[in-house]
């Protein structure tokens, strides 16, 4: 999950996939930093912690007496081969569109990689199709083929002298996230109000042009109705005397609207709406042309719904489930099988795979008359009698 662009709640938090091979780069990477700790005395105790635990950069630098410094993106690029340093800094996200794109990737897929969630429509909005999981599972193999032939390879640094922590260490103690989600959803609900008011903000802003762009294509288009307008005499003008827009003319019209709106739509909105309100005039007293649509939005802003620590907690809950297949395997567990060890994995299975939340819920369920709110009984099913 990536926090790079920023530009408005769709885009505070996004999912990348990373293939295989830099999985495996950054497996080898945080073992170097484990040996590098060991190998310095302990000065790098705290930060190598930091950065494992994703409260600091993972990458940074070391000054000359092995301190560790902060390494920004400018401080970063001094150190690349001057071939490199080259490139403009888009060059691997052009690479990867292009590439993905050929070797079969779907084009919505590859732009929500690369972070324009506008242009694949959104796609884990509360309407979105997309499943992070498959996502992942589509992309990643054909990044990894891509990696591979143009060249990466996995370069390991020092090796750790200690055991590698479990997964149990990596994840932490399982955490109430309540308190996380409902921050990041106020966080969410007050950045979608500022976008909110900035967009009737800025068709305040550009009304004035809005409407002196509706008279202009009027004058062009319908000239007798624009001069009623003009002199305030649509409701008097005789009806067949002026011009009927039919459904192509008004393709034109606005056409020439977004014309001359020179891409801001807030301007486009707004000469439409004046446009809008002048034809309806004249619709009232039977005139049969057609009116164009009302644009009220200038798009509905959307949040995303991914939040700091999420991977965190999807790794405890992954740990968890992994631990619960393996539970049948355990001896120790089947030589004490009773109906409290069988109810007790019932309710871990349920917590764990079915998203229960709630323990009363999950504590009648030992109740022979209990039925999920969302199962439907066979009486009722399709095709049942």
């Amino acid at each position: 999950m990536l926090q790079d662009k920023k530009v408005d709640p769709a885009h505070w938090a996004r999912l990348a996939v990373l293939p295989p091979i830099v999985i495996a780069q950054l497996r080898a990477y945080t073992e170097h930093l484990v040996a590098l700790d060991e190998l310095t005395d302990g000065k790098l105790t705290s930060w190598v912690r930091d950065t494992l635990a994703g409260t600091r950069p993972m990458f940074f630098a070391l000054n000359g007496a092995l301190e560790p410094t902060e390494l920004d993106i400018s401080a970063w690029r001094q150190r690349l081969p001057e071939e490199w340093r080259r490139l403009p800094q888009n060059c691997g996200r052009a690479n990867i569109c292009t590439r993905a794109t050929e070797a079969g990737a779907p084009f919505d897929l590859v732009l929500t990689h690369l972070g324009h969630l506008e242009a694949a429509s959104f796609p884990f909005s509360d309407a979105g199709p997309t499943e992070p999981v498959l996502f992942a599972e589509r992309l990643a193999p054909i990044l990894n083929e891509m990696a591979v032939s143009n060249g990466w390879r996995i370069r390991r640094g020092l090796r750790s002298t200690r055991n590698q922590p479990s997964i149990w260490e990596q994840a932490g103690p399982v955490r109430d996230w309540r308190p996380t989600l409902q921050a990041h959803d106020a966080q969410m609900q007050s950045a979608l109000r500022d976008v909110r008011h900035a967009q009737r903000a800025a068709l305040r802003l550009e009304r004035r042009r809005g409407e002196e762009i509706a008279a202009l294509v009027l004058r062009q288009f319908a000239p007798r109705i624009a001069t009623a307008a003009e002199n305030d005499e649509l409701q008097r003008v005789d009806i067949s005397s002026i011009e009927m827009i039919d459904a192509d003319g008004l393709r034109m019209v606005e056409s020439e609207i977004k014309t001359l709106s020179q891409g801001n739509v807030a301007i486009t909105i707004a000469a439409t709406r004046a446009l809008n309100k002048t034809l309806r005039v004249l619709t009232q007293r039977k005139w049969a042309g057609v009116l164009p649509a009302q644009w009220w939005p200038l798009h509905r802003p959307i949040a995303t719904p991914f939040f700091p620590g999420m991977m965190a907690a999807r790794a405890q809950i992954q740990a968890l489930r992994m631990a619960f297949g393996e539970m049948s395997d355990r001896r120790e567990l089947a030589a004490v099988d009773s109906p409290a060890t069988d109810f007790a994995r019932a309710a871990l299975a349920l917590v764990l795979f079915g998203f229960q939340q709630s323990a009363d819920r999950v504590r009648n369920s030992r109740e022979p008359t209990y039925r999920p709110a969302n199962s439907v009984p066979t009486r009722h099913a399709a095709g049942a009698d």
